[in-house]
């Protein structure tokens, strides 16, 4: 998934560096001719993917991909493959699942929109692990789950 949204975002910045080209910003030692190394120069950290993990999901490895050590190595890939122009943030990393639906509250997210099963039916199934975490979060900071469950 970080791949496919890397691709999309380096669309976006290239379309970006080809505007700066094309307006003359980057121009050669010449003056002359565009550069578009110094076109992708001035777009370093032009683009940002923001990423959801949290330390929960990263206990005991059990979404490998929600690690600390796979975060960093694939936030170094994105940034160095895509010339110094994309990062991967993830606010939430350090964070439990009690905390961000907390924070969501001080926020003012609505929840009723916000899905966490990963069943992809009609209705959040309420009995996998994602779906039991995020109920268990509710209760916690005792607030109520506006999320309608199939079971």
């Amino acid at each position: 998934m970080l791949s496919a949204l890397t691709a999309h975002a380096q669309k976006w910045v290239n379309a970006e560096i080809d505007l700066l080209v094309s307006d003359g910003y980057g121009l050669g030692e010449d003056g002359l001719r565009p550069d578009k190394q110094k076109a992708t120069d001035l777009m370093e950290g032009a683009a940002g993917i923001y990423f959801g993990a949290h330390s929960e999901d990263a206990a005991g490895w059990a979404y490998p991909d929600c690690t600390p050590e796979f975060i960093g190595a694939m936030a170094n890939a994105i940034y160095i493959g895509s010339y110094r122009t994309i990062r991967l943030y993830t606010p939430l990393q350090w964070l439990m699942k009690k905390d961000i639906v907390e924070l969501g509250f001080d926020l003012g997210v609505p929840f009723e929109d916000t899905w966490s099963c990963y069943k992809g039916e009609a209705l959040q199934c309420g009995v996998c692990p994602t779906c039991r975490s995020r109920r268990e979060a509710f209760e916690a900071i005792g607030e109520e789950d506006p999320t309608e469950y199939a079971a």
